[in-house]
């Protein structure tokens, strides 16, 4: 090949044929491999960066109470053994392997995969597996359901204390090391148990004199909406560093202009409905605060399922959920959170009122947030990216426009320090002319083609940034969201 159009490190590849997403410079390609790619990363970086935000456990790890089956102390000794092998063996190949978390490391997706990774990878759950068939040796099926039992409770026995943390987690893999037993524990409980746990709490009879909060339909449903609001907020106020929801006005289309707060937040009523109806929710009864946790929780996976589904609701014009989408990258390390604290001094709670549980649930919603902030590393990372579409080439400003970051902070959350620079193909080919001979400029082989480009500098959050990516190079997201789309800020 001509020396001349050999690739080099000035040269800009597409996104999908970089190694590094964050570190190398790319393009967004407009081909179908560069839609999957960014899809991929997207739920990539969502896994990878769940650690991150995950509220502070400690005390608050709850296990699956039907996974402890009754007799299991009889096999405590053999599983403590295992989990201080466990914990020394797991901390050194996260150590190794340069692994943030626990989660990570057993799903097998993290960066800078090594040679070695696959052989630990292997040589770990192998170990495991020979410890188990020797602990097991002479036993008969049910003392090795017992046996598994016990390696999985030991897990939450060990979780409060900090000498068996790695990261300020606490570490709960071990019985995922055995995973056909782990099966072959759960079939055994599904296939011995007649009881099935009621998931709802209403009022009966002989609930009467039942001194529990209750919460009429209505009731449930605003609270969890107004629980869901101020957690966005402070979302806002902690990470996305924009401007309170309640100050920012929308106009979609052709449609009147509305508080997106407002808007939003009518949103999030009608799934909570939808979710309480699908699931035999009755509005002439009264429902518990747990009931609210419930709904939350399922509000919570609800938006982390939207993360599989940015492409149709590009298409679909959706705007309610990418509106929702910033918040749905982090959502579901929230599950089982906002309403832990209930179980502390439970029973000094049976006498909480209406207005106390409200004040407390939003005080410890403010809590979590203070808690991720003060333990937290590093979070924003930078990048740099260009983009080639010609409508998107005007949906960047290039000037000093404030409203226009902030416009794509709203959509995707988690951004700041954007900086944009047009590359222009003036005197591209005289340049090439000029200078064939001589080192070439960063982005030569675009612009000896006379490409016209923008290059995207700044900071975010990892999911962030994958989401930036992928509306930015979706063919459909300029006609179908942004060019639909005019903000008004009330500062």
């Amino acid at each position: 090949m001509n020396s001349e159009y050999k690739p080099d490190n000035q040269f800009i590849r597409p996104d999908f044929m970089t190694r590094n997403q964050f570190r190398q410079h790319c393009y967004l390609s407009r081909n179908i491999l560069g839609e999957f790619y960014r899809q991929c990363c997207l739920i990539e970086n969502i896994v990878l960066n769940t650690d991150t935000f995950s509220p502070d456990l400690q005390e608050h790890v709850e296990c699956e109470k039907k996974l402890i089956v009754p007799g299991w102390k009889n096999y405590v000794k053999e599983a403590n053994i295992a989990f201080k092998e466990y914990y020394y063996r797991i901390v050194e190949a996260m150590e190794t392997l340069g692994v943030e978390s626990e989660a990570v490391f057993l799903s097998d997706l993290f960066d800078k995969r090594q040679e070695v990774t696959t052989f630990l990878y292997r040589d770990l759950f192998r170990q495991f597996q020979n410890t188990f068939a020797q602990q097991s040796a002479g036993k008969n099926d049910y003392q090795k359901i017992l046996l598994t039992s016990a390696w999985y409770a030991i897990c939450f026995e060990r979780s409060t204390l900090l000498r068996y943390h790695y990261k300020q987690r606490p570490l709960l893999g071990l019985p995922f090391m055995i995973s056909k037993e782990l099966i072959k524990l759960a079939y055994y409980i599904n296939l011995n148990e007649a009881i099935t746990t009621p998931v709802l709490t209403f009022l009966t009879q002989e609930d009467q004199t039942n001194n529990t909060i209750r919460f009429p339909y209505d009731d449930c449903i605003i609270l969890s909406t107004k629980f869901i609001l101020y957690w966005m907020e402070k979302f806002q106020e902690n990470f996305f560093k924009t401007i309170e929801l309640a100050n920012i006005f929308v106009r979609i289309d052709q449609n009147p202009e509305t508080s997106l707060q407002l808007f939003l937040g009518e949103h999030i009523k009608n799934v909570f409905d939808s979710i309480a109806v699908e699931n035999s929710f009755e509005k002439d009864k009264d429902y518990g605060y747990q009931d609210i946790f419930w709904l939350i929780d399922e509000f919570f996976r609800h938006l982390h399922y939207l993360c599989n589904d940015v492409n149709t609701n590009i298409i679909e014009s959706k705007f309610e959920q990418i509106f929702m989408l910033p918040y749905a990258l982090y959502a579901s390390r929230f599950i089982g959170h906002i309403g832990s604290f209930m179980n502390e001094n439970f029973d000094e709670k049976q006498n909480m009122t209406k207005v106390d549980f409200i004040d407390a649930t939003f005080k410890y919603i403010n809590q979590l947030f203070k808690d991720i902030v003060q333990r937290r590393e590093r979070l924003d990372y930078s990048f740099r990216f260009s983009i080639l579409d010609k409508h998107l080439l005007g949906s960047f400003s290039i000037d000093d426009d404030d409203d226009d970051e902030i416009k794509w902070q709203i959509l995707v959350g988690g951004l700041k320090d954007i900086h944009v620079f047009k590359q222009s193909n003036n005197d591209s080919e005289k340049f090439f002319r000029k200078n064939s001979r001589t080192k070439k400029e960063f982005g030569w082989n675009l612009k000896k083609y006379n490409v016209d480009f923008l290059q995207i500098n700044g900071k975010g959050l990892k999911p962030s940034i994958s989401l930036l990516k992928l509306y930015m190079g979706h063919q459909r997201f300029y006609k179908n969201i942004f060019s639909k789309l005019s903000f008004r800020f009330s500062y």
